[in-house]
């Protein structure tokens, strides 16, 4: 099976071209930065395009709402016949912490849930999650809104790890895995996270039964700096594809378009 090809980073990209700050109202102040980033991925070999909200989840309320509708609208525009994919961050509590409780968190995801599929993805992104909790609260956001709504969308979620064995908030894979497979999840995967500990955690997501997803950084920043380049990011994925059917293959942290348009030659 030939994975589909997602696009790569827009924070630490636009970052490298001197955006700073809260990315997410460029949907609305410069959308014309925003389309230029899609277009870029387009054009690289992207199947499918990541909205622009990534912290307009949880960290620009009130406007969450409204900035993740844009910036769906903003992705499909580009994408046309592609794949838009809803992209929800972690934002800046934990349950597992004690920061929020798990039905306040719940709460909170739901206005950027509700703009996103107002604005037309075609499945719901949760990525670089931290810890089962704060999984389980965007899962149960986006379901609500959907049933809302009326449009039953695929719900994704997407871990991020501090290394092979556990996720970055701590909790040992096995058991995060325990807590997630109730969820009613369509897809499961890793992302910002270093290429090195992909194969052994994916082979654990594996067991689960669902669509799964890669989607790693470019490497561990040092001094700001990625070291993975182009060519080399394609080849991290030479023995995974040989080993596990993938279904998403993309790039996070620290990777452009020359990153993706490597990865889709290699598929």
């Amino acid at each position: 099976m030939t994975p589909l090809i997602k696009d790569g980073a827009m924070g630490s990209w636009l970052r490298a071209q001197g955006y700073s700050g809260w990315l997410e109202p460029l949907n609305r102040s410069q959308p014309e930065v925003i389309l230029a980033v899609h277009r870029a991925y387009r054009a690289a070999g992207a199947q499918g395009l990541t909205t622009n909200s990534f912290c307009a989840t949880l960290d620009l309320q009130p406007e969450a709402e409204a900035l993740a509708y844009a910036a769906a609208v903003l992705a499909r525009q580009v994408a046309s016949e592609g794949i838009v994919l809803g992209s929800l961050g972690p934002g800046g509590r934990s349950p597992q912490r004690g920061d929020v409780s798990v039905a306040q968190l719940a709460e909170d995801y739901r206005a950027p849930a509700r703009g996103l599929i107002m604005g037309g993805v075609d499945l719901l992104w949760l990525e670089t999650c931290i810890d089962p909790l704060q999984l389980q609260a965007a899962v149960h956001a986006c379901q609500t809104e959907g049933l809302a709504a009326g449009i039953t969308l695929p719900i994704w979620g997407l871990l991020a790890l501090r290394d092979e064995g556990h996720l970055v908030g701590g909790t040992p894979l096995p058991e995060a895995l325990a807590q997630i497979r109730t969820l009613g999840l369509s897809g499961i995967g890793i992302n910002c996270t270093d290429p090195r500990w992909l194969l052994p955690a994916l082979e654990q997501l594996a067991t689960l039964g669902l669509p799964l997803a890669c989607v790693p950084n470019a490497g561990i920043p040092v001094q700001g700096q990625y070291g993975i380049g182009p060519e080399a990011f394609a080849q991290v994925f030479h023995s995974l594809q040989t080993q596990l059917p993938l279904t998403w293959v993309g790039g996070c942290c620290g990777t452009t378009p020359a990153h993706i348009q490597h990865l889709s030659q290699f598929f």
